[in-house]
């Protein structure tokens, strides 16, 4: 992967332009939220200016900015600008402006989703809460409970990638 990850302090990170479009960066930056069904704001700059952001709540971007324009308007403008960099902070609550399919904007040609890092939309009902439950298992080093977990994951989406990467970790710790 191209992206430049470097630590900003702790429990932020930021993600560097690098040979990536702006684009890509913050398609990337919104990936990482909703694969996960999190919550954060990504934070658009350019050079030690914060220019905008995109709002993710519960896996669903909900908000976005830029001077001068909000909602759809400023979420179509992102990919036009240059050299921009992110930082992927805390959500705050703000109110719902976005209506757009985000991948439209953000992902048009799918390559993020060719590169398995846009999840597909239409997920099984559970499917999220399962996830977080069997990683909040796996964190707990409750691997039983987290393989069971992983397990009905993979009978609910059997190519998320994620969940085959976690079920073969967990069966390498039994070796």
């Amino acid at each position: 992967m191209k992206t430049n990850v470097t630590p900003i302090r702790p429990g932020v990170i930021g993600i560097g332009a690098g040979e990536l479009t702006p684009r890509e960066v913050v398609g990337r930056a919104v990936v990482r939220l909703v694969a996960e069904g999190r919550s954060g704001s990504v934070r658009l700059w350019i050079g030690s200016a914060q220019i905008g952001r995109v709002d993710v709540h519960e896996g669903r971007v909900r908000h976005a900015e830029i001077p001068g324009a909000q909602g759809d308007a400023a979420l179509g403008l992102v990919p036009r600008l240059s050299g921009v960099q992110v930082v992927i902070e805390p959500y705050q609550a703000v109110p719902s402006t976005v209506t757009l399919d985000w991948k439209q904007v953000l992902d048009p040609d799918g390559a993020l989703e060719r590169d398995g890092l846009v999840p597909r939309a239409e997920r099984s009902e559970g499917f999220a809460e399962l996830f977080r439950e069997a990683t909040a298992a796996y964190v707990a080093r409750r691997y039983d409970d987290a393989q069971a977990l992983f397990e009905r994951c993979a009978e609910l989406e059997p190519d998320d990638r994620r969940v085959a990467h976690n079920l073969e970790r967990l069966r390498a710790r039994r070796r």
